[in-house]
């Protein structure tokens, strides 16, 4: 079991501030070792105040900064290595069908070729920024804002609004 961290920044949100403002910086992912302890798996890069998302695929563990671009890969210890992205901020990563997915800050899906290459897979036309994926029968699903679109992963490779407009919108964020 990963823990990736991070801290609540209010001035990135349309919600009210909190009091007193949270300036412990987050970052470092930890393990569960053992009951009641975690041991410290060190900081994906050299930037970045929260893990938004963490996923195994492939025997590695993949991770990504809330307001930073890059993904990086645990290598043991304390060490990550980057494998691209580092020109786009990540959503989410999700594994389907045997391949990583990174859900883009903009309207983007790219799956990983290895190394530090990514390739387009398509972009959710509505979307502004991917949120998070579930597989449900078998099938892809993608979250989206600001307007609350689900998409589905077709067979032929592109992207179709799933399940109509299910999401409430940042006016009531």
């Amino acid at each position: 079991l990963y823990c990736g961290t991070g801290f609540y920044r209010p001035r990135d949100s349309a919600l009210p501030p909190v009091q007193p403002p949270n300036e412990t910086p987050g970052g470092p992912v930890y393990v569960y070792s053992e009951p009641d302890e975690w041991t410290d798996c060190g900081r994906p890069g050299d930037e970045g105040d929260g893990i938004i998302t963490l996923v195994s695929y492939q025997g590695g563990l993949y991770a990504a900064h809330q307001k930073y671009p890059g993904i990086f890969v645990h290598e043991g210890g304390q060490d990550w290595r980057p494998v691209g992205m580092t020109q786009r901020r990540t959503i989410s990563l999700t594994v389907y069908r045997r391949k990583l997915l990174c859900l883009a800050n903009g309207n983007q899906v790219y799956e990983y070729e290895g190394d530090e290459a990514w390739r387009l897979t398509g972009e959710l036309n509505r979307s502004t920024q991917n949120y998070g994926a579930a597989i449900f029968r078998g099938d892809l699903f993608v979250s989206s804002w600001p307007e609350g679109h689900v998409y589905r992963f077709s067979e032929d490779g592109g992207w179709q609004a799933a399940c109509g407009r299910q999401g409430i919108g940042y006016q009531k964020e």
